[in-house]
This record gives structure tokens, C-alpha cells and sequence, in this order.
């Protein structure tokens, strides 16, 4: 793990639910941010984070209520289960990835550092962060 991932996630370890939202919503408004530079409208923003919650999800290929759960309260949204699924199914594309990747390659270092801090309190809630999802992240952050 790398060094940015590594203090990223000790940061995380020692939060509770409460502060990790927070923070994470902090990052939303960071990547909010550089979403209104880029002239992005309301709702394709809320694609882009399906989107990344979306190559998230892909590294384990499954998608916990935890991770519905707390993907609602970030974004103040209401999704169920299944429509979540159904919106995050399709993220392993090689061709999405691939997608994903390079829309996060032009992004300066703060909004990426937002997408790895919302993707970890996602991925991390079941305790755990698989080498799979360590995988993004670092990608991401190189």
C-alpha cells in the first residue's frame, strides 16, 4: 500500500461512522468543486459518483446495504438496495474502467484525493480493504 493510501486509511481506522461521513462528504464537496470548474450540471455530477462508486464496487464484484447505506446519507440521497445494484452493475467493464481511469488521470491531486477518501469509507465499512480495491486506489494515486 502506498504511502498516501496507507494515511489515508490509518485515518480512517481511527474514526467513528459519524466522522468518516463527514469527512467523506467533505471530499464530495471537493470533488463537487471541481465538477462546477469543469461546467458539469447537477445531475451528471451524481452520475460521475455512481460512477466511481461504480468502479469501486467493481474491484469485489458485490455491493453491500452497508455500502447503499452510507452512499445515501454521503449524498443525501435515497436509493434501495436494487436500484443501487442495478446502477453500480457493470463497473468490472474493461471498458468503463478504462473510462473511468483516464476522466480520473485529468483530475488535479485534491479531487483524486476525494475519490480515494470517498471510495474508502464505501469499500471499507465491512472492516476490510481486499487487495483487489487496494488496487484502485493506488491506481488512482499514482
Amino acid at each position: 500500500m502506498n504511502a498516501k493510501l496507507q494515511d489515508i486509511y490509518s485515518n480512517y481506522l481511527n474514526q467513528t461512522e459519524e466522522e468518516r461521513i463527514a469527512v467523506a462528504q467533505k471530499a464530495t464537496a471537493a470533488i463537487a468543486g471541481f465538477f462546477s470548474e469543469s461546467g458539469l450540471t447537477q445531475k451528471e455530477s451524481l452520475n460521475f459518483y455512481i460512477n466511481i462508486v461504480r468502479l469501486f464496487v467493481s474491484a469485489d464484484r458485490r455491493c453491500s446495504q452497508q455500502e447503499v447505506n452510507l452512499f445515501n446519507k454521503i449524498l443525501g440521497v435515497d436509493y434501495s438496495y436494487e436500484d443501487f445494484f442495478n446502477l453500480t452493475n457493470g463497473g468490472s467493464n474493461p471498458e468503463f474502467v478504462k473510462a473511468m481511469d483516464d476522466i480520473i488521470d485529468t483530475m488535479p491531486e485534491e479531487p483524486k484525493i476525494a475519490v480515494c477518501v470517498l471510495g474508502l469509507t464505501l469499500l471499507a465499512a465491512d472492516g476490510e480493504l481486499k487487495e483487489s480495491e487496494i488496487d484502485i486506489f493506488e491506481r488512482i494515486l499514482e
